[in-house]
């Protein structure tokens, strides 16, 4: 709701006319509608006097309009207070103030953006020259004006405004943290990501200091912070951070309606819809009862209910809330409006989810008219609108009209946004799926083709600076889903286009793990180097590339996307130059099959193991429930393109068949059946070929199982004997193969660590919470912290202790010429982790943790958070316990929990291998074993060259023979491939099961 500024009280000593006197006790006692009445009969006093009181009138009836809705009649009451003021000579006033601010908000809300900020700017001087530039009216001035720039996109504008009054208040001053406040909100705003992190972070313990912590300024402050979570799909950091403004406004205060607001967006986004459409139905009672059911305000209100309401299938309850809100738009601005047209837009989406598809179309086709007299035939919400409309036909049976208006929809978009768009992408992917339904299967490849393109190209240009969250939801809602839909296409049409399974492996080798990229491990490397105008180098080039991120989503690029990529690519060359570790994590080079097969020798292999879910092109296409996986196998003997061999039982792999593989492992009994299941077709096509040694790199259920503990029924052999099996992340890794050369330090051995440790913590730092412990560390959130508590239960209600760690890492110890660095109970620590150094050898015992997968997106879904699945996967260590009990960070600011994102930015470049022990990884119901590969993944980014990890828990004895038969294999000069196989070998000749010797596997070398 707008906020008016009230006129000054004046004392008259003329006489005052019976009219004034009846305007005023309308306007006091709130009875607008008659106030508003008065409007003809004040016109007819103004022409006979000239004066503030005429002035003051013309106030009353402007705010009365206001308050009812009727913008443009405020406006023009106003505008003639104004002229009044101005004519008396009363600039200087507090009043004539009043009036430009409230102009400026009047205009800024009917849309007149360029008389908004002519406006503002006119308040700006004014306060400026009355009260000066430390003045707090001033101060407050450039606030409000800052929001009006911000809003009116003069972005940059605005960032000036703020920067240089910034500069003349004195520091850590009242006005300089509301400055500070507002220019950490217009960096995030901007997308300047980075940026508003830090400033918001200066700012808190200021506002504490000076307003105190329940002041309306700290939770203003918290409001803001929530936000900027918002942005960034921080949606559990944005939940935390709102709650705490929550609990600590008041119903009355005017930030606790928006902070209510957008939590319940941010449990939209969550998926908790049930909550969400509780709050909006609290605020639309309130709305109902503070402004009336007709305010454009409370048709918002509705608006987002029924985007709620959509999401959780309550079809009705959101078509009869839409009608409504048309109802008030209709009212207001028409039936042309855009307010209007979107609103429509919205209806038939609700048409569409609910299967009335020819309920939608007349919606559409009087939305996209709309747009198109309203902004033109080349505008990009035309295009959407055309989209929609195509979507809706082609769902409707009539394919050959839905093409069309998507082909001229992804002409529009080329033309205004470019081929780099999201929307090209989007649009572009759906001709694809209509010509592989035509059997265009060529047209088809070329389009999904120009997908890719656009996908390659947003991962080089904005994943570098997108959040964690932000990757996830880009890759697993987006790029995820495509590669599965044409991973289905290139299976029906391999015999008709056989290079298709070239483009299948080439996808595959330069997606997988993309999302794993390490910017904070940038900034230690750069930091190391003390070069001060390197950072500068670095943190600029990270503002563009967030500008950059943010107009590729927007609606238009009336900046130059071009001109910034061109600054970009040069801070990216010098960067490249001076930093190792800038160009290992972001010169991201594409690779082929043929890349890889140049790394081969006669007699070896190449796999990688695909997994899809299979995709039905009909009708506007959708997912089947079938999951399908393949081996796309490359040797030195292949031709054109690699070979394929499908296994089309993927739901089967991944749950009666691992269940069986599992219960044998576990309950030692023979396993005549795995073999088939899991490697005999792999099998057949290697002993065709003659070969023995096989690179593989695993996904889905294959990261769940070791290979080598299948036994071959019809030789009774076990696969770690009749194959060479190497297990890769990524057999681009064969391609990308440098020299090594690795100087580690001495070897570090931690383990048996005290999760529950006497001290609770210390209290400063646990008394820290939301806003500002989220923006100075990533970590657990409080979601995650439950998972992990069920989880990770032990026989006490406690995570269960690791006695055999304490022996293993003792007798492991022994081994090594150099003294190892040994940490066990309270020092084997988080913090302890993060402090290593490049050791030759890292070796944890303790438990790690790999919570399940999302279910995948679907349309109703698109929009919701997709959590970081850096986050579910991860090793316990010291502490924490009372962190997953309390919440609290220890002494140390630790949680006592690493992250394959935090694992992921140690100092591990001269680590020849990390050991990861008792993991018991096969608690986790990982569908798709993402969690088992990200903590892989994690520590070879870290820079590790090997890993070796547990997929089950063995017993002790077991555990510590194998350790030691393979250090002892490596310190003797072998491999650490080599080392780790015969050691297994040699412990299958003590412990026949592979319960025992199978439980680890390596991967890297």
């Amino acid at each position: 709701m707008l906020a008016l500024l009230l006129i000054g009280v004046t004392s008259y000593t003329q006489d005052i006319p019976k009219l004034y006197l009846d305007i005023e006790s309308n306007f006091n006692s709130e009875n607008y509608e008659a106030c508003s009445k008065m409007e003809k009969a004040l016109a007819e006093l103004a022409l006979q006097r000239n004066d503030t009181l005429v002035a003051n009138g013309y106030y009353y009836i402007g705010f009365a309009n206001s308050m009812l809705g009727k913008t443009e009649k405020a406006i023009s009451q106003f505008e003639k207070e104004k002229s009044i003021r101005e004519s008396l000579g009363l600039q200087s006033s507090e009043d004539y103030g009043n009036v430009l601010s409230n102009l400026v908000g009047l205009y800024f809300e009917i849309g007149n953006n360029e008389k908004a900020a002519s406006m503002a700017y006119q308040l700006l001087e004014n306060d400026k020259k009355n009260y000066g530039i430390t003045s707090d009216v001033y101060v407050q001035t450039v606030l409000n004006t800052a929001s009006v720039l911000r809003d009116v996109d003069k972005l940059k504008e605005a960032q000036t405004l703020l920067e240089s009054n910034i500069k003349q208040q004195e520091k850590s001053s009242a006005n300089y943290a509301l400055l500070l406040l507002k220019l950490g909100d217009l960096y995030s705003y901007a997308g300047l990501y980075s940026k508003a992190g830090k400033t918001l972070s200066e700012v808190f313990p200021i506002i504490e200091k000076q307003f105190g912590l329940n002041s309306p300024e700290y939770l203003d402050a918290l409001v803001i912070t929530g936000t900027h979570y918002v942005r960034q799909g921080k949606y559990p950091e944005a939940e935390e951070t709102f709650d705490q403004a929550l609990d600590l406004l008041k119903p009355e205060e005017e930030t606790y309606m928006s902070a209510l607001n957008d939590q319940a967006l941010v449990y939209r986004s969550l998926g908790q819809l049930e909550k969400a459409e509780k709050i909006f139905t609290e605020i639309k009672v309130m709305d109902s009862a503070t402004l009336g059911t007709t305010h454009p305000y409370y048709a918002i209100t509705l608006s987002n209910l029924a985007l709620i309401q959509t999401d959780a299938g309550k079809y009705k309850e959101a078509e009869n809330n839409l009608l409504k809100t048309l109802a008030i738009q209709k009212a207001n601005g028409g039936t042309k409006s855009l307010t209007y047209t979107r609103t429509q837009t919205l209806l038939a989406r609700v048409y569409q989810s609910a299967g009335q598809v020819e309920k939608a179309i007349p919606l559409l086709e009087q939305s996209s008219t709309i747009f198109k007299t309203k902004l033109g035939d080349k505008d990009p919400d035309y295009a959407w609108a055309l989209f929609n409309l195509g979507m809706a036909n082609w769902k409707a049976g009539k394919g050959s009209v839905g093409i069309k208006q998507l082909k001229t929809a992804a002409s529009i978009i080329t033309a205004s946004l470019g081929k780099n768009h999201q929307r090209y992408a989007e649009t572009s992917q759906k001709i694809a799926e209509y010509q592989w339904l035509q059997k265009q299967n060529k047209e088809a490849q070329q389009t999904f083709g120009e997908v890719f393109n656009n996908y390659y190209n947003q991962i080089d240009v904005t994943f570098p600076v997108l959040t964690e969250e932000e990757k996830a939801k880009f890759y697993y809602n987006k790029i995820r889903p495509s590669f599965d839909k044409f991973n289905a296409f290139a299976v029906q049409s391999k015999e008709e286009i056989p290079s298709v399974l070239a483009e299948v492996y080439d996808h595959q080798i330069n997606t997988k793990a993309v999302i794993m990229l390490s910017t904070e491990k940038v900034k230690q490397g750069i930091k190391s180097m003390n070069d001060p105008s390197l950072m500068t180098q670095f943190e600029e080039w990270q503002g563009i590339k967030e500008q950059i991120a943010k107009l590729y989503g927007q609606r238009d690029e009336s900046q130059s996307i071009d001109s910034l990529v061109n600054v970009a690519n040069i801070y990216e060359k010098e960067l490249t130059r001076k930093s190792s570790a800038f160009a290992s994590q972001y010169i991201r080079k594409k690779y082929s099959w043929l890349d890889v097969q140049k790394a081969l020798k006669p007699n070896e292999a190449a796999v990688e193991v695909i997994r899809f879910t299979n995709y039905n092109p009909e009708n506007g296409g959708a997912f089947t429930n079938e999951i399908r996986y393949a081996f796309l196998v490359v040797t030195t003997q292949t031709k054109t393109q690699p070979d394929i061999i499908l296994l089309n039982n993927g739901n089967e792999l991944e749950s009666k068949f691992m269940n069986f593989y599992r219960n044998s492992i576990r309950f030692q009994q023979e396993d005549p059946y795995s073999y088939k299941n899991y490697f005999e077709s792999l099998a057949d096509y290697l002993q065709k070929n003659k070969i023995q040694k096989v690179y593989l790199s695993s996904e889905g259920v294959y990261n769940q199982i070791n290979l080598n503990s299948i036994r071959n029924p019809f030789t009774q052999k076990y696969i770690l004997d009749e194959y060479d099996v190497h297990l890769l992340n990524n057999t681009r890794e064969l391609a990308s193969n440098m020299p090594d050369k690795r100087v580690g330090q001495a070897p570090v051995l931690l383990g048996f660590p005290k999760f529950n440790l006497e001290e609770t913590g210390n209290k400063k730092v646990a008394e820290t919470r939301g806003a500002t412990r989220s923006i100075t560390r990533g970590g657990i959130t409080r979601g995650f912290r439950g998972g992990l508590l069920r989880y990770m239960r032990g026989e006490e209600d406690g995570i269960s202790v690791l006695p055999g760690t304490e022996k293993e890492i003792n007798e492991i110890s022994v081994l090594f010429q150099d003294k190892p660095h040994v940490f066990m109970e309270s020092q084997a620590a988080e913090h302890t982790i993060k402090e290593v150094n490049n050791p030759r050898v890292l070796h944890i015992a303790t438990h790690g943790y790999f919570l399940e997968d999302e279910a995948p997106a679907t349309e109703a879904t698109q929009s919701q958070y997709v959590a970081n699945p850096l986050l579910k996967a991860g090793l316990i260590l010291a502490g924490a316990e009372n962190f997953l009990l309390t919440g609290n960070l220890n002494e140390s600011g630790d949680d006592g929990i690493l992250t394959a994102y935090e694992a992921m930015n140690l100092n591990l470049d001269d680590t020849d291998l990390v050991v990861l022990s008792a993991c018991e990884t096969g608690l986790g119901q990982v569908k798709n074993g993402e969690g088992v590969y990200g903590l892989q993944r994690a520590f070879r980014l870290a820079g590790t060259k090997n890993i070796v990890m547990s997929l089950w828990s063995v017993d002790d004895e077991a555990t510590q023979e194998l350790m030691s038969l393979f250090y002892k294999e490596m310190l003797g000069g072998k491999t650490q491939h080599e080392a780790f196989r015969v050691a297994q070998q040699q412990l299958k000749l003590k412990f026949k099961q592979p319960f025992y010797w199978g439980a680890f596997i390596m991967v890297g070398e």
